[in-house]
């Protein structure tokens, strides 16, 4: 399923001569509701057989409202080629509703009670997360203190109040609701979910569903419930939250309750062009004004952590053995915490060992599938492939958030073989924006031959070393007082240091 834009403003389409997916199978839905609901548990099961990631990651406690009719949706916040994205103004759960006779009860997990919105706390006492936490982190090393006490010199100067999003901002989870035998019911979670959806009048909480035109599309309720399946077993900070599910997945009522968020990089991308025209020096002051001032360091430190979080949040994804395959403005947008998150797993794979066709990284997968302007040339020819299409993917991307610029502008799907594919034409040059040892990086990484491709954790590194140095350059310089870019620069630090299944 292609991507929803889950903001409060019209979607931006970053794939406007492209074919935002390759080749789609039309299946139709069958008029018996059995039938459907039978494949869609076949889908299902071949999703977790012989799965890895479902065995080390067990699902988290996520509540199902089987009546649709429970969740009331207000103004539509962004729809793609199959979805729909609304915002959800409340959520209707009887007083005291009991856990259905037969119903699931989940054993306790991360899904904290509710916690009111706190101020932000700076750096110096900022808790790093630790084993105990909700993504699995390990204590910190000698090399994160050192990056964190470098950082707490920007930091210190923040004074703005940034609201944490409660059980995702690292604080201590408060005691769950239980049932007399220790553990969370069905309605419980459900009254909670229904008890946060308003957050000072607004609503933070955002439904997924099918489009009421592709309803008969078989393909899009498959995306659907493999999409819930891969999240309710995915928690990371760069990662959108499942909340809650909606209806019986195969059918096309079934819909998700995601975090919604308040832009997608798509539009940020729009903002930064706007403000980049604002202030770009005309030929003479580039002549006298040759030294870069924190204005432009801040903006390009800026810049790098949304890099960083991408990259973090495709290492961890790698790290579980599952590919992405639709990275794009898109796809990426931020929580009202200015985090980024990647959303929209509907075309998401784990490579299975039985798959692998080559090793190390040519695996059996479907070609053409994906945003055009982003694929790697192996997708494009439907050839085996691996985490390096990922890789690819990345690359184009990151030459855009940099470059501010459409990547391959103009191009149809033709012109995008003859001269992407088969003449490997890339994007331009950069270097006088970019530092150059990232952009060598990024030049292999969008190399023709996958295996001449970094990992994504080099890109963690070299990011991190960018934003080190971006540091070093500025110290605690008066023009910081109060940026939130190095609020988000420091937890990014943090976080990257403290979660070892991104290492």
């Amino acid at each position: 399923m292609t991507c929803e834009s889950m903001t409060s403003s019209q979607a931006i389409n970053s794939d406007i001569s492209i074919t935002s997916v390759g080749q789609r199978k039309a299946r139709a839905v069958s008029p018996h509701k059995h039938e459907t609901l039978a494949t869609t548990a076949l889908v299902l099961n071949d999703l977790i057989e012989d799965s890895k990631f479902f065995e080390e990651n067990p699902a988290r406690s996520i509540p199902s409202f089987r009546d649709p009719s429970e969740i009331i949706v207000g103004d539509e916040l962004g729809r793609g080629e199959f979805g729909l994205v609304l915002e959800i103004v409340d959520v209707l759960v009887p007083p005291g509703d009991p856990c259905p006779p037969g119903s699931t009860v989940y054993p306790e997990d991360d899904y904290a009670a509710p916690l009111p919105p706190s101020p932000f706390i700076p750096p110096k006492s900022i808790t790093i997360l630790t084993s105990d936490s909700e993504e699995g982190e390990t204590k910190e090393d000698d090399e994160t203190i050192s990056v964190r006490k470098k950082a707490h010199a920007i930091c210190d100067c923040v004074k703005d109040d940034f609201s944490s999003d409660d059980d995702d901002a690292g604080s201590k989870p408060k005691e769950q609701p239980k049932s007399k035998k220790g553990a969370i019911t069905i309605a419980s979670l459900k009254a909670r979910v229904a008890a946060r959806v308003l957050r000072d009048g607004v609503p933070r909480y955002a439904l997924k569903r099918l489009k009421p035109d592709a309803c008969d599309r078989l393909d899009a309720i498959l995306d659907l419930a493999c999409e819930a399946r891969f999240l309710e077993c995915t928690t990371h900070t760069n990662i959108i939250r499942l909340r809650a599910t909606v209806g019986e997945p195969g059918t096309s009522s079934f819909g998700l309750v995601l975090d919604r968020l308040t832009c997608t990089l798509g539009e940020r991308l729009i903002e930064w062009q706007q403000a980049k025209k604002k202030t770009k020096k005309n030929w003479l002051q580039q002549l006298i004004v040759k030294k870069v001032t924190p204005e432009e360091e801040m903006f390009l430190a800026e810049r790098l952590v949304v890099a960083l979080d991408i990259a973090r949040a495709l290492n961890f994804l790698h790290g579980k053995k599952i590919l992405f395959r639709d990275l794009k403005p898109d796809n990426l947008g931020f929580n009202v915490r200015n985090d980024l998150q990647v959303f929209d797993f509907g075309l998401a794979k784990e490579l299975k060992a039985k798959d692998l066709v080559e090793a190390p990284d040519r695996y059996e997968c479907t070609g053409l599938t994906g945003s055009r302007r982003y694929m790697a040339p192996e997708v494009v020819r439907c050839e085996p492939y691996g985490f390096s299409a990922d890789v690819f993917s990345y690359s184009i991307l990151l030459w855009e958030l940099f470059a501010l610029e459409t990547p391959f502008p103009n191009f149809c799907a033709s012109k995008h073989f003859e001269h992407v594919v088969e003449k490997q034409k890339r994007p331009r040059k950069i270097n006088n924006i970019l530092p150059a040892a990232l952009h060598n990086t990024m030049e292999r990484a969008w190399s023709d031959l996958p295996n001449l491709r970094p990992s994504m954790k080099a890109f963690c590194i070299q990011i991190t070393d960018e934003i080190n140095q971006i540091h070093e350059r500025l110290g605690d310089a008066v023009e910081l007082a109060g940026d939130r870019t190095m609020h988000l620069t420091t937890r990014s630090l943090q976080s990257m240091g403290t979660n070892s299944d991104e290492e």
